[in-house]
């Protein structure tokens, strides 16, 4: 027997499925754009080694790499052409991650972090508020943190932690134009 949704569960469905959504996402991308900008320098410095170590940027031994055949040493002027590609298309290059990790080619970050819901969002068909015993059990089924005996200046929240997810601005070799995987590829040969 399939159990009917709740009015309450359809929307904290609802809730749940907007933090999963382009439009939730599209408010940190203000945020993602601001850190890519300033932070060009890092940002260069990451370009470059994730040319250099394509396999493992963060994780081998430096002078053991660079004699090996995949080394690839990149200029200031094309991490800088990159830089300039990839903050010009920003939109691109945008991923969302999850479980902490952003990957080997992260050039930079921003953390969805705790999103604080206001309760009296949720309310009945008629406009009145449901129980906190109900809010509490149906917030619980999912995920959501909600203590009924603290308020915030008279308002009641619920805690959805999104800590562990977030967007990140991701170097993907396929996305630049061809001109600049052409110089890359060049690099590969020298």
């Amino acid at each position: 027997m399939v159990e009917k949704m709740s009015n309450l569960e359809q929307m904290v469905d609802a809730q749940i499925d907007y933090y999963k959504s382009g439009d939730f996402e599209e408010q940190y991308m203000f945020l993602l754009q601001e850190l890519f900008d300033n932070e060009e320098n890092e940002i260069l410095y990451r370009i470059k080694t994730i040319l250099a170590f394509p396999t493992n940027p963060w994780g081998l031994d430096a002078d053991l790499y660079q004699a090996s055949e995949h080394y690839v040493e990149a200029t200031n002027e094309l991490a800088k052409e990159i830089y300039d590609y990839i903050q010009g298309n920003l939109e691109t290059f945008v991923d969302r991650y999850t479980g902490y990790y952003v990957g080997y080619y992260s050039l930079e970050s921003c953390q969805f972090g705790e999103q604080d819901i206001p309760v009296d969002m949720f309310v009945n068909k008629y406009g009145k508020q449901y129980n906190k015993k109900m809010l509490q059990s149906a917030l619980d089924k999912k995920g959501i943190y909600f203590d009924p005996e603290q308020a915030v200046c008279g308002c009641e929240y619920a805690y959805y932690d999104l800590s562990d997810e977030g967007i990140h601005v991701g170097l993907h070799i396929q996305l630049l134009p061809d001109e600049l995987r052409i110089k890359i590829e060049k690099l590969k040969r020298q």
